[in-house]
């Protein structure tokens, strides 16, 4: 009876045993890599069907998609020749289930079967992207033991569309960029539950990758000759995802203070600290180890632009981006003066003076009748205009401050008096074309001793003092112009149309 007992003590030992080792093998991911091209038709049939599925289903499988047109590589070459592809689509499921065809529902039940089984490696790892290179680390550990067996790592981009074709194609998902050490993999011996480290480090400079923050790494372990996949998975990313919702603010309309504030990743590792750069310059010596910062700036008016970045285990994740001004009130503009140049004349001018103030004015922005009518702040107090006979011209004046622009002055306002052609013979000058497309040219029996044209706005556009006979009119906009001569105590005032 004792021994009896001992034998059942101990299947029952057995039995506890098996069971842990069964449950701490993990779900086991589907190997899915398909060759396709942006050329085939029956390509795109799969993949705009196949596609949805695999998003639905993203924790059944790893895809590895083998691009046989502009984006093919030596690797996928080497992937293609493993498996004897000569027609596409060929979809590949755990490497032993080869299916040549645009059937989606065929390539979904097999890959529904391939997760029933176990697993028999499991895979973990991270890899970071650092400019144009990536740092890839990571262990196998085998359930099994055999020869034979290669561990092959593909870096994937996402999402590609540069490689688009003939078939309709626009977007194209998991794309193989390159295969480390290459197609073949890397062979290696498995001894059950010993653990089998890689490190890898590649520049992908040389690639046909789009976007860096765009990429995967998918990782599998195969058998040389059955081409039976064990496992296969994808490697956490170690950098970290964008604080979220990060905000710059003024503390308060003119104070220099800028608090900066956000709210922790969401990561699979644990979030060392911060780093905080302003308009590109780490601004902080050590790890921010709280969401918040407050920073001294300098100057009003200037748009000061922040990029925060989370650091996990020495790697730097991901930017998150805000900017403020500082803002400040700035006085308005005084004494704004607007009057006709002189009796009979189209010309006018403004002036206006600004009280004293701490702010670093870099000049002021002119408004008549309500339109600006300076591309860039002027630094002068003063500036010419040039307008219709009896139509009133109100200016208002307000000063800028870096980025900032002050309120605007108490309007001045001005109507022109009649203003006639005088002292004109019948030897006046001949203007012409008008409409116009690129020159105007000027046919006069005097000389022409001084030429203005003005937009409709009033705005000098054109200034010439001296002969004349050409105007060039190619890069004004379309529009009417006024154009004025200047002969002999004469002024001839002409409407131009530019086409």
């Amino acid at each position: 009876m004792k021994f009896k007992k001992s034998l059942m003590i101990i299947s029952f030992c057995l039995l506890i045993i098996n069971q842990s080792f069964s449950q701490a093998n993990p779900q086991r991911k589907v190997l899915l890599e398909i060759s396709t091209a942006s050329w085939c038709g029956p390509c795109y049939t799969l993949n705009k069907e196949l596609i949805p599925w695999l998003t639905e289903n993203a924790e059944k499988c790893v895809v590895v998609k083998y691009q046989q047109d502009s984006y093919c590589t030596d690797d996928v070459a080497i992937r293609a020749n493993y498996y004897g592809i000569q027609y596409i689509p060929t979809s590949n499921i755990d490497g032993m289930d080869q299916y040549i065809g645009d059937d989606h529902n065929y390539v979904i039940n097999a890959v529904n079967n391939a997760y029933q089984k176990s697993a028999d490696a499991e895979i973990t790892g991270s890899f970071h992207v650092n400019e144009t290179k990536i740092f890839i680390e990571g262990r196998v550990v085998p359930f099994i033991s055999g020869e034979d067996y290669r561990i092959h790592i593909s870096i994937n981009e996402r999402k590609t569309t540069g490689n688009h074709g003939s078939n309709g194609e626009k977007e194209f998902y998991h794309v193989c960029m390159k295969m480390l050490p290459d197609g073949q993999g890397e062979t290696v011996s498995l001894s059950e539950g010993v653990p089998i480290s890689f490190n890898y480090e590649y520049d992908m400079a040389s690639t046909y990758v789009e976007e860096m923050d765009d990429l995967e790494v998918a990782i599998f372990v195969q058998h040389s000759s059955t081409k039976e996949v064990l496992n296969a998975a994808y490697l956490e990313n170690a950098k970290a995802p964008a604080p979220k919702n990060i905000v710059a603010e003024q503390k308060e309309t003119g104070d220099l203070n800028i608090n900066i504030h956000w709210e922790k990743p969401d990561f699979f590792r644990e979030i060392d600290g911060y780093n905080i750069y302003r308009d590109n310059i780490k601004i902080n010596d050590q790890l921010i180890t709280a969401t918040h910062y407050a920073d001294l700036v300098q100057d009003y008016g200037v748009k000061y632009c922040y990029v925060v970045t989370a650091s996990s285990n020495g790697v730097e994740g991901y930017p998150a981006k805000d900017c403020a001004i500082t803002m400040v009130d700035i006085p308005q503009p005084i004494n704004v003066q607007a009057k006709q140049k002189e009796f009979n004349s189209l010309e006018m001018y403004s002036s206006w003076e600004m009280p004293e103030t701490y702010l670093p004015i870099a000049g002021y922005h002119v408004y008549c009748n309500g339109a600006r009518i300076t591309e860039t702040p002027i630094t002068e107090t003063y500036i010419e205009h040039a307008g219709i006979s009896f139509k009133e011209y109100c200016y208002e004046i307000e000063a800028v401050v870096g980025e900032i622009k002050g309120s605007r002055s108490e309007k001045s306002c001005i109507t022109l008096d009649g203003v006639s052609i005088y002292n004109v013979d019948q030897n006046q000058p001949v203007i012409y074309p008008n409409p116009v497309t690129d020159k105007i040219y000027i046919d006069s029996a005097s000389d022409i001793e001084e030429c203005k044209v003005y937009d409709l706005q009033g705005k000098l556009i054109y200034s010439h003092k001296g002969v004349i006979q050409e105007i060039s009119a190619g890069k004004w906009d379309k529009g009417g112009y006024i154009l004025l001569l200047y002969s002999n105590s004469n002024v001839i005032k002409k409407i131009i149309i530019k086409n």
